[in-house]
């Protein structure tokens, strides 16, 4: 689907340009639909640029958001110079840090609102948004002039599904358990999960959450045909991943960004880390309360994972505090303070 842009208005337009692919997975594009949803409310236009993904052509579709597709990325940055006046604003999600190509779009008359989350690097740009609560990834080496910088959960950007189920009436269920590990999981993480919790399975609700790039569902579902519990759900792709959150009663999570959609539907989470910097933010959230941080999921013993999981169930008061911790922590009006900031500006 290729969009018009001749029809865009330069006083309200907004193009976004996030990562998405295999192996970056599609939480830069998700959050820049939330955004774009909200802006799209106040009465703006918005235009995705992405290079060719499926998956993510898919989601624009469904939403009916305007996108242009590119195979190569040198192409999608010439047209983004080209068709510069049709725009007012640039979102750009990555993950990996493209200092020289944003700076040269900002000198062309871009105003830039830049998502980043680790921090420590150059950056130019009008609006720097990190909502990250790690004190360390918000240090950066700015050109000037100095962007307005729009840091910490205040401006953690939320999708749709997740504020939805924060204002509904979902009863959390007590031995419910949702294991989440990411888009991809490629260490094999839910497997491990799964066997530490077969011995409890009898005494709990287990809701196996995969992503788009999971590697291994024939192998897991090998595993659960041969169990005769009828309590275990494996659910791939999920669209109703907010209701599903609230219902439970802990997510067992890889300390993703899900972190903040949990902490806002005030469920306790789990910290099984794959990344380094997934156990970093998943000590902050333990600190604040939030989230108990255990180990490596491709290393943690059985026998840890499940007992912290046991722990967790019958301490009442540990998980009421938890989930009072997070709800006050992620108050899911990220996307309304940044419509406002880029409105004044």
């Amino acid at each position: 689907m290729g969009a018009n842009l001749k029809i865009f208005d330069n006083k309200s337009s907004v193009v976004f340009w996030p990562d998405v692919s295999l192996k970056i997975g599609m939480g830069h594009l998700m959050e820049s639909i939330a955004l774009a949803k909200c802006l799209i409310e106040n009465g703006r236009e918005v235009i995705f640029f992405i290079l060719h993904y499926e998956p993510a052509i898919s989601i624009l579709k469904e939403r009916g958001i305007s996108y242009e597709t590119f195979d190569e990325e040198v192409k999608l940055i010439n047209k983004l110079g080209k068709f510069r006046k049709q725009f007012s604003f640039l979102v750009t999600h990555h993950w990996i840090n493209r200092f020289e190509s944003i700076a040269s779009l900002r000198q062309s008359g871009f105003k830039i609102i830049l998502f980043d989350q680790l921090g420590n690097k150059k950056v130019s740009c009008d609006i720097l948004v990190n909502s990250s609560i790690v004190p360390e990834w918000r240090m950066y080496n700015f050109r000037k002039p100095l962007p307005i910088q729009a840091f910490g959960p205040n401006y953690a950007i939320l999708r749709d599904e997740i504020v939805l189920a924060g204002k509904a009436r979902i009863m959390r269920e007590p031995n419910r358990i949702m294991v989440s590990l990411g888009g991809g999981d490629p260490t094999g993480a839910t497997l491990r999960v799964y066997k530490a919790l077969e011995p409890i399975l009898d005494d709990i609700k287990l809701d196996l959450i995969l992503g788009p790039s999971f590697p291994h569902a024939e192998k897991l579902m090998k595993l659960v045909g041969c169990n005769k519990h009828s309590n275990i759900t494996i659910l791939q792709s999920v669209k109703d991943m907010g209701r599903r959150l609230k219902k439970s009663s802990i997510l067992i999570s890889s300390g993703g960004n899900t972190l903040y959609e949990a902490a806002h539907l005030g469920c306790p989470v789990i910290v099984l880390w794959e990344y380094p910097h997934e156990k970093i933010q998943g000590k902050a959230f333990e600190r604040a309360g939030i989230a108990k941080c255990i180990g490596n999921g491709k290393r943690t013993p059985f026998t840890r994972i499940r007992d912290e999981v046991i722990r967790l169930i019958e301490d009442k008061d540990m998980k009421m505090i938890m989930s009072f911790c997070g709800e006050k922590f992620v108050d899911g009006k990220g996307s309304e303070r940044l419509v406002q900031l880029i409105s004044s500006n």
